[in-house]
C-alpha cells in the first residue's frame, strides 16, 4: 500500500524515528520513483559516511544536513518545525542504517 499523502508520510516517519525496519518500510510505501531516488541518495549519502576520517561527515552529520531535504514539516509554526528536527534526523538514520543492512 502506498503512502497518500505528504502529511502521512511524515506521520510515518516520525512514528519510525529510531526504528530501522520501520524507517525502511515507510520507504518501501513511497511510489516506485520515489523509493528509487531516496534509495540512490541514501546510498551516496552512505559512501560518504564510510570516509568519514576523512571528510569528518559522520552518518549523524549527514542525518543533520539532509533530513530537512527528506523529510518537510508541514508546519508553519517554528516551533513546531524545531521540535520535529531530531525526530526527522533521527528517521534518515535509521534509514541509511538500514540501507546498509540490505546490501
Amino acid at each position: 500500500m502506498y503512502i497518500k499523502n505528504s502529511e502521512e508520510c511524515i506521520q510515518s516517519c516520525m512514528d519510525n524515528e529510531n526504528n530501522t525496519e520501520g524507517a525502511l518500510d515507510v520507504l518501501n510505501r513511497l511510489p516506485k520513483v520515489n523509493k528509487a531516488t531516496a534509495l540512490y541518495v541514501i546510498k551516496f549519502l552512505r559512501k560518504v559516511a564510510d570516509n568519514q576520517e576523512v571528510n569528518k561527515m559522520s552518518i549523524n552529520n549527514l542525518a543533520m544536513v539532509f533530513a530537512p531535504n527528506f523529510l518537510r514539516c508541514p508546519s508553519e509554526d517554528p516551533q513546531v518545525i524545531f521540535n520535529n528536527t531530531k525526530y526527522e534526523q533521527a528517521w534518515l538514520r535509521a534509514l541509511m542504517n538500514g540501507v546498509e543492512d540490505q546490501e
